[in-house]
C-alpha cells in the first residue's frame, strides 16, 4: 500500500537562490556582499534549504570558509566519509541527489568526507558573481584616470592598442610607474580588484581574508554608488 515518490527534477537552482536571497534580505551586509553570500550560498546548498537556514545567520566570512559548519551540519545526519556515495542508499539518506539533470552530492558529506576541493569549487562558482563588479570597476577607472593611462602598451602576452582593452593589473602596472604619492592609495585599491580577479582566473575561490579587507570596503562602496550615465 505504500509508494515512494521521487524528489528528482523537483527544485532548480533559481529556488534556492530565492530562498538564500529572501534569508539573507534583512541582513546588514553591503549590497555587494549579500548578493555574493546568496551566490555562495545557493551553491552549497544546491537542493537542500536547511543548509541555506544554517548558513544564512553565520556571516558572509563563515560560507567563503564553510567546511567546519557543513561537516558538522553532515555528522549531525550520521553521514560519514565510509558511506558508498555511489549506492542506492546515498539518495534516501539525502547523500546524493538529482538536480537539473545532474547528480550531485550534498556539501555537508563532501566536507565530512574530507572532499575540501570540491567544496571550495562550489564556493568559487558563487563567487564568479562577482565578476560583473570588478568588471565595472575596470571601466570606472579606465574612465577615470584616462588621462594617466596610456597606450599602446606591451605586455608579455602582446601588445594593446586600446584605453578601453587595458585589464585591472595593466591600470596597476600603469600606476605603479606614475611613483606618486597622490595615487598610493588608488593603486592598492587596484591591486586588491587585481588579485580577487586573478583569484578567479585560476580557478581558486578568493579567501575571506581578501574578500572583507577593511580598508578597500568604504571605497568600494562609494565607487559602486557612482553609476555613469
Amino acid at each position: 500500500m505504500l509508494r515512494r515518490h521521487q524528489w528528482n527534477g523537483c527544485l532548480d537552482s533559481l529556488n534556492i537562490r530565492l530562498y538564500a536571497a529572501t534569508l539573507l534580505s534583512g541582513d546588514s551586509l553591503p549590497a555587494w556582499q549579500r548578493q555574493l553570500a546568496t551566490e555562495v550560498l545557493a551553491e552549497l546548498s544546491l537542493w537542500d534549504p536547511t543548509v541555506c537556514e544554517a548558513g544564512a545567520g553565520l556571516g558572509l566570512r563563515a560560507l567563503l570558509d564553510p567546511v567546519k559548519w557543513l561537516a558538522d551540519l553532515g555528522s549531525g545526519r550520521g553521514w560519514a566519509a565510509t558511506d558508498d556515495a555511489n549506492g542506492a542508499s546515498a539518495r534516501w539518506r539525502g547523500i546524493r541527489q538529482e538536480i537539473e539533470g545532474r547528480s550531485r552530492l550534498h556539501s555537508g558529506w563532501l566536507a565530512v568526507a574530507g572532499r575540501t576541493d570540491s567544496i571550495a569549487h562550489r564556493v568559487w562558482n558563487g563567487q564568479v558573481a562577482t565578476l560583473p563588479l570588478l568588471e565595472r570597476q575596470r571601466r570606472e577607472l579606465l574612465r577615470s584616470y584616462r588621462g594617466l593611462l596610456r597606450t599602446p602598451w606591451t605586455t608579455p602576452y602582446g601588445r594593446i592598442g586600446r584605453i578601453e582593452d587595458l585589464e585591472l593589473n595593466h591600470i596597476a602596472d600603469q600606476l605603479a610607474a606614475q611613483r606618486s604619492d597622490g595615487l598610493r592609495s588608488t593603486f592598492e585599491f587596484v591591486c586588491w580588484l587585481r588579485d580577487m580577479r586573478n583569484d578567479l582566473a585560476h580557478l581558486e575561490p578568493i579567501p575571506a581574508t581578501r574578500v572583507l579587507e577593511a580598508r578597500f570596503q568604504s571605497r568600494l562602496l562609494q565607487a559602486l554608488a557612482y553609476e555613469p550615465e
